[in-house]
């Protein structure tokens, strides 16, 4: 079971798994980090290392007084940086509940972990009173109810190695579980990653992919305060995601009369893993990973295109699926005005319709509407070049983590374009209709990502 905090803490965990198969190709795309530098520190020494890039957190407020816990250098707190979403984290601790205690029986953490070498500008205020340095995590307590998620990241499953660095796969593990805290207008407390290690992933590459988590933490305004390490077959990151919302939003608020909006864009995500696919299939997995930005020129090739044009369409999709934004600010921004939220995540046609059957409602996508929502541009490009349908990449792509909103009507919701409505659902009739440009209605296949289906 995966444990919060850090030198006893975050450890391996008792299930080996078996030696790996050993890889004898080196990604073009994850050589820059030295991913594949087969050097392996002990457990210890790889606990070390993960503190060291992560930082500790220990900054408690209450009642507007600001107190540093336990009073140690090594645990200086320091406020959100510049640039994040959130800035410095708005977090009290409960009405009526006591400063934490500042006693002995709360030693500092182990100076050989944290010391000089920790960097205090990883620490945030995330309102962590504990962080990595002990058996777990422990979080000052607050008022609004809290809202917790996990989400998997394994290797085969949703990404290979070949097609991104190890920063990315630590961005875009970090920011998949956020977007579920975006999704229920939830602001984020703090982040747990337990990580699967197979035995061709060396220090170097374990550094890249912490500082690409740190890096999707940074950017939501919170910090990693524990997690575990174990050993396995395949590299997997689960990231368990920490938030708090006065009033979370659920997918069953919709009702009949309300507005459906979009915030942010979808397929690019789909289309830069049709590029990525299509590149692996031309030129083999390590000159797609080497070509333009992360194999664009080749990808804009494979698909019968090539102008430039085409190859900055590519890089923007490829860029999308790499690095995809939780959007955890226009998520808090949308607190009074949403009714139901839900993060696309799994395919805007899949994803409306949880909102659907959760609120008993029809819900109406209209075609055109879409069609002019943020990133259509960029959609319409490459999918000429990958020779598909656009509204099919916008409906049934996955891992865009926009927001689909269900608003009140005549409401305006902040940084999303309409693109649809609810309305009573009719018996024997489908829980999400696409509305053509010539105003026709028909039943939308419930297509998208599914784990579990062939």
């Amino acid at each position: 079971m995966a444990r919060g905090g850090g030198a006893r803490g975050w450890r391996a965990g008792v299930a080996r798994g078996g030696a790996a198969a050993c890889r004898t190709w080196l990604p073009a795309r994850v050589a820059s980090d030295g991913g594949n530098d087969r050097k392996r520190s002990t457990e210890e020494a790889r606990v070390e290392l993960l503190a060291r890039i992560f930082g500790p957190a220990a900054r408690f407020s209450a009642g507007g007084s600001e107190q540093e816990v336990p009073p140690t250098a090594a645990l200086r707190a320091s406020r959100a940086p510049q640039g994040s979403v959130l800035g410095p984290s708005p977090l009290r601790a409960a009405p009526g509940a006591a400063p934490w205690p500042t006693s002995p029986h709360m030693p500092a953490p182990d100076p050989a972990v944290f010391g000089d070498a920790a960097d205090p500008a990883a620490s945030r205020d995330a309102g962590v009173l504990v962080g990595i340095g002990d058996d777990a995590a422990v979080l000052a307590p607050v008022a609004a109810p809290l809202v917790w998620t996990v989400d998997a990241s394994v290797e085969g499953t949703h990404f290979r190695r070949e097609w991104l660095s190890f920063e990315d796969i630590g961005y875009r593990a970090t920011m998949a579980a956020a977007s579920d805290l975006a999704a229920m207008g939830a602001a984020p407390l703090g982040l747990l990653s337990a990580l699967v290690l197979p035995d061709d992933i060396g220090d170097d590459a374990l550094s890249a992919l912490a500082r690409g988590q740190r890096e999707a933490a940074e950017h939501l305004g919170t910090v990693v305060i524990g997690g575990n390490l174990a050993r396995g077959r395949e590299l997997s990151i689960t990231t368990t995601a920490l938030g708090h919302a006065p009033t979370p939003f659920l997918r069953s608020g919709a009702r009949p009369g309300d507005t459906l909006w979009l915030s942010g864009p979808v397929g690019l995500a789909a289309a830069g893993l049709r590029f990525l696919m299509a590149s692996a299939g031309a030129a083999g997995a390590a000159g797609a990973a080497g070509a333009g930005v992360g194999g664009t020129a080749g990808a804009a090739g494979a698909g019968g295109g090539g102008t430039a044009g085409a190859a900055g369409a590519a890089g923007e999709c490829i860029a999308a699926w790499r690095r995809p934004r939780a959007r955890v600010a226009e998520g808090l921004a949308l607190r009074g005005v949403a009714t139901a939220v839900a993060d696309v995540s799994d395919g805007l046609a899949r994803d409306v319709r949880h909102i659907a059957e959760a609120s008993g409602v029809c819900a109406v996508i209209d075609a055109e509407l879409l069609g002019a929502a943020e990133g259509m541009g960029t959609l319409r490009d490459a999918a000429r070049v990958l020779s598909v349908q656009p509204l099919d990449l916008a409906l049934f792509g996955g891992e865009d983590y926009a927001l689909l909103i269900a608003a009140r009507p005549g409401s305006v919701v902040p940084d999303a374009a309409r693109i649809g409505h609810f309305e009573e659902l009719a018996a024997e009739r489908s829980s999400v209709l696409l509305k053509s440009a010539a105003g026709s209605r028909a039943p939308l296949r419930a297509d998208g990502f599914d784990h579990f289906r062939e």
